[in-house]
């Protein structure tokens, strides 16, 4: 039977297709047309886990009023209801780091459900959500894989150029131009779009080339007449000029030619979440998420003592929770969110002691028309009250047990955790610094708050914002004068240790990572080897010289000893020739074995000519160059050690925290 082109099918987006057979071809395989679209995600290189990231949606009943005014904005249908309309298309939320973007973005995806009808969440931790080139692609796939959006499909399908030449719309060398083109405008103009629909952008500044990003913004500007009226776009960042220019330049293009109309065109709705800072609704809310926070612990007993959280801790008083939001209010929404999972730790030696000491935390004095680095330096002064407050606590009871390597080990395993160049899991942490998996657990266990923990320990690490690593980016540096961010802790010595035990790793695991060059099956041999930890030492290990020379940039010129090892360090390149050979020769391995051989090549020697390379050591050489370089390795490790021991002796004679 063929389907009436004029009737409206019941739950559909888009304008139903006349049947093939209409037209006097023979119908397509239903299950091989299925085939084709399943290949669209992976033909795109679309991004996973983009759709909603690790983005948490807001608490309930906070930002209501501001969701509701959103959604509103979204579904309500253009001004000018042509087809060719750029009147009120994007609706953009600007605001600084941890104030909510993310969540609010994730709450509209639950919100607007099917009208949602693709998101792209960035995010600087992965390298797939960091690249601007990879937005389109992954948001076309989504489109694709939507029920009843058949002719977007094919249309999609029939702009795709072969696999082998796509070069121009998919990756590194794609054209922005051309991927809105080819990808979005081609296929829309096959779809007659019938209700609104939404697609999500959060967090574009946190997007590697940030001018890419400005580009991206101007070229869907100058797409938003081609594309259904119906189709609106919603995009969260940072207030970044450039990305602010982007905008300006979209509604700059709207009212050409209409400067006469009052009020003009504009294109762009901009909701700036650092104007409400201070309002009633923000207060309500803050409040509204910490009460509601406290009352999931009504009932609950410490885990230290019998008694019950509901008559000590979980119920503040009145005046308390009055004083616990004021102080939140001003501050970053995620600084609510943190403190609450910091106070109310299970193993808090004292929750209600927690709380007044965040009461008498001194912050820096910011006005409300400061610029995000300001405001960031607020965020900063928490994070290190946190850390503070859970390493003396950790002291304590390390004292109070007399076990002295409880709080060395809390310290080490924090420490490295927030050096790390990118995530690893419980695990491949455990195994690179050589400690049991239950220690490195219950070392980050401490630090929830901050920390989210994964069920299990070969899952990656994470955090619950990226203001995290701003935070270790300050921490990492030794301010002038003043000493440690922490004072308990002086990240210089975990560069160090970080310096220290990747190249150890090197030593002790590279003779595993043999590979015969007679062997067939040479791709799954590399992937067997090349283990996280080996893989992340091959990759990270000059970073880390480089951070630790960086960091004692101040004792090189008072240190013979420092300018001797320092020195070593640069010439460590052309002694490790003999250590490795470089076979050419096509690799099967995945691309994470084969960017961890090429990082730990590219560190070491003259960059290798062709693309396809791994490394092993030659068993025709077994003992002479393996053994002198093997030792010259182990001696530049015990230089490196001794400075390391050296600087951590410096560190554990550092002041106590000054905690009220």
């Amino acid at each position: 039977m063929q389907v009436d082109p004029s009737r409206k099918p019941e739950n559909s987006d888009i304008a139903p297709q006349q049947s093939p057979s209409a037209k006097g071809k023979a119908p397509m395989n239903p299950s091989a047309k299925e085939t084709v679209h399943d290949d669209l995600f992976h033909r795109l290189k679309a991004a996973h886990g983009a759709r909603c990231g690790k983005a948490i949606p807001c608490a309930p009943n906070t930002r209501a009023e501001l969701l509701d005014k959103i959604t509103l904005y979204l579904l309500s249908p253009a001004l000018n209801d042509s087809t060719t309309s750029a009147e009120d298309r994007i609706c953009w939320l600007v605001g600084s780091p941890g104030i909510g973007k993310s969540s609010i973005a994730r709450s509209l995806v639950n919100t607007l459900g099917d009208r949602a009808v693709a998101s792209f969440f960035c995010s600087s931790s992965s390298r797939d959500t960091s690249n601007v080139r990879n937005i389109i692609p992954t948001l076309v796939a989504q489109l694709a894989q939507r029920p009843n959006w058949q002719r977007f499909k094919d249309a999609l399908s029939r702009a795709l150029p072969s696999e082998g030449d796509s070069s121009t719309l998919i990756g590194r060398r794609a054209s922005l131009e051309a991927q809105f083109q080819k990808l979005m405008v081609e296929p829309f103009g096959a779809t007659a779009l019938l209700k609104p629909a939404v697609i999500i952008i959060d967090g574009l500044d946190e997007c590697v080339d940030i001018d890419v990003a400005a580009k991206f913004i101007t070229y869907l500007g100058r797409c938003l007449e081609k594309l259904p009226a119906n189709l609106k776009f919603f995009i969260s960042s940072r207030n970044d000029p450039r990305l602010r220019r982007g905008m300006s330049l979209v509604d700059a293009a709207c009212r050409a030619g209409k400067e006469d109309l009052d009020p003009p065109p504009l294109s762009v709705k901009r909701i700036d979440l650092d104007a409400a800072e201070y309002d009633d609704s923000t207060r309500i809310d803050i409040g509204t998420y910490i009460r509601s926070g406290f009352a999931k612990y009504k009932g609950l007993t410490s885990p230290s003592s019998t008694t019950n959280y509901h008559d000590t801790f979980a119920f503040p008083r009145e005046d308390e929770l009055r004083r616990l939001v004021t102080k939140c209010v001003g501050l970053p929404f995620i600084v609510a969110s943190t403190i609450f999972r910091h106070i109310t730790a299970k193993d808090a030696a004292d929750p209600r002691e927690r709380m007044r000491r965040f009461f008498n935390l001194r912050l820096t004095d910011v006005s409300f028309s400061a610029n995000a680095d300001a405001k960031m330096q607020r965020l900063n002064e928490v994070y290190a009250h946190i850390i503070s407050v859970t390493l003396d606590d950790a002291r304590r009871e390390s004292k109070s047990k007399e076990t002295p390597e409880l709080y060395e080990e809390v310290r080490m395993v924090l420490g490295c955790f927030m050096v790390m160049q990118r995530p690893l899991s419980i695990n491949a942490l455990a195994d690179l610094l050589g400690l049991e998996v239950s220690t490195v657990r219950a070392a980050l266990e401490r630090f929830r708050a901050i920390i989210p923990m994964p069920r299990d320990e070969n899952e990656e690490l994470s955090i619950f914002h990226d203001t995290w690593k701003t935070f270790v980016a300050v921490a990492s540096r030794k301010p002038p004068f003043t000493g440690p961010i922490i004072p308990a802790l002086d990240l210089r010595i975990y560069l160090g240790k970080m310096t220290v035990r990747t190249l150890t790793y090197l030593v002790e695991r590279l003779h595993r990572a043999y590979v015969d060059h007679g062997q067939a099956r040479l791709g799954k041999e590399i992937a067997d080897t090349m283990n996280r930890p080996l893989g992340y030492s091959c990759s990270y290990w000059v970073p880390y010289l480089q951070l630790f020379q960086a960091a004692m940039e101040d004792e090189v010129s008072t240190s013979p000893q420092t300018r001797e090892i320092l020195e070593v360090l640069r010439t460590f390149t052309l002694d490790n020739r003999g250590l490795l050979r470089i076979w050419h020769r096509a690799v099967l391995a995945g691309g994470a074995e084969k960017t961890a051989v090429l990082g730990f090549l590219q560190a070491t020697v003259d960059e290798p000519e062709g693309n396809e390379i791994y490394l092993a050591f030659d068993r025709r050489e077994r003992a002479p160059p393996t053994t002198s370089n093997r030792s010259r390795m182990e001696k530049l490790i015990g230089r490196l050690d001794e400075l390391y021991r050296r600087l951590e002796m410096v560190g554990t004679k550092s002041r106590r925290p000054n905690i009220p």
